[in-house]
């Protein structure tokens, strides 16, 4: 893990999961810029790309886990019980299907390069964004305060 990675898994764990989680993703995309700006070559923005998908993928995750953990299905009201255990399950299905579309998707992505330098360097991307995109998905969505 980066250490751009682990400071923005230690603010999404502080922080509640939506705000933390976007300002974290824009923390990384910031990170991402600076990183390309200074690139040279396709293999060194495929790098950049990488480390930021690698830190974005941590703030995900960690904001999953926080999403999850306020989802609590032992509370001792059988209707709110029943209710997050549902969204809990819907959610978990949810992220499982996502995950496969992503790398489903960003692979398709990289087929418009295939074979060449460049492959890598939109495969990398595609998967940023994506993930970029669906940390502030989670975070719309589950910014009601549950």
């Amino acid at each position: 893990m980066t250490r751009t990675a682990a400071l923005l898994l230690a603010l999404a764990l502080a922080t509640p999961a939506a705000a933390g989680a976007r300002e974290d993703v824009d923390a990384v995309e910031a990170t991402e810029k600076a990183c390309m700006a200074k690139a040279g070559s396709d293999p060194e923005y495929a790098d950049c790309e990488a480390t930021a998908h690698a830190d974005a993928d941590a703030v995900l995750n960690a904001a999953y886990k926080v999403i999850v953990g306020e989802l609590p299905t032992n509370t001792g009201d059988a209707s709110i019980d029943a209710e997050n255990g549902e969204t809990l399950r819907r959610l978990k299905a949810a992220q499982r299907a996502w995950v496969a579309f992503r790398d489903a998707e960003c692979d398709l992505e990289g087929a418009e390069m295939l074979g060449g330098t460049g492959e890598n360097l939109m495969i990398e991307g595609c998967l940023f964004q994506l993930t970029v995109d669906r940390v502030r998905a989670l975070a719309d969505r589950f910014d009601s305060g549950r």
